[in-house]
Order: C-alpha cells, then structure tokens, then sequence
C-alpha cells in the first residue's frame, strides 16, 4: 500500500471452488485497504461430482459458513458447481463472468451463475449478477 498500487486483479483456475475476494495486506484488520482483487474458478471437469463427496445441503451450508467466517473480504464462494471464468478487461474496468455447466449432461449449455466487476482504481468488488 505504499506505493498506492491499484488495478491488480488476479484469475487463477481448476481448483474444484469458485472464489471471489478483496485480498488486503492485514486481514486481521478491518481497516486494511484492499491491495488486490482474487478471482478462482471452479475446474471445467471433475470427477466425482460434488453430490458423491457430500449432500448438496452440506455443501451450501459450507458455503454460507465460509462467506460468514471470511467477511467482508470473500464475496463469492461455490463449492457444487464445475465451470470456468471469462474476463473481460478495459482500461475502465474487469468483469468477471463465472459460467457453470453440468459436465456429466452431454446436452448441457453453460450458464452464468455469477458476474462481478472492478471499475479502474476501485477498491471493491461490485456483484452484478
């Protein structure tokens, strides 16, 4: 925060969970500025599907869990569904599109189940979807 950098935003993939976070250089501190914007996406094919490793009630209550215990940095979480992340970026701004799809579904069409955006210098994370 130095130096004021701003403008980081960083998309990694294929960790079976989506994420969505403001990363701040102390997150103990509530008052630490957002640094950076996190953006992971769920793996495109995983085996087993998420209802083998558990119910899908317990998967969303594991969500809601993780976002309450990891507010107000962690905006997104999703731990059932498989998909990847189209970015799209200007000089103005991010978008973050999160796609899903049923990979064990032929006839399957992906589908947006989340859609952020970061406007330039901004220090937060908009949900638009």
């Amino acid at each position: 925060m130095e130096h004021d950098i701003r403008n980081v935003v960083f998309s990694s993939g294929h960790t079976h969970v989506f994420f969505a976070s403001e990363l701040q250089p102390d997150f103990d501190d509530p008052a630490s500025p957002v640094a950076a914007f996190d953006f992971v996406t769920g793996s495109l094919t995983a085996d087993p599907p998420a209802e083998d490793i558990a119910p899908l009630e317990v998967l969303r209550i594991a969500q809601q869990v993780l976002l309450a215990q990891n507010a107000p940095y962690l905006k997104d979480v999703n731990l059932i569904d498989q998909g990847y992340a189209l970015l799209d970026c200007t000089p103005e701004e991010t978008i973050v599109t999160f796609r899903v799809i049923d990979t064990f579904d032929i006839d399957a069409q992906p589908r947006t189940y989340a859609q952020f955006r970061v406007a330039r210098d901004s220090r937060h994370i908009e949900r638009m979807v």
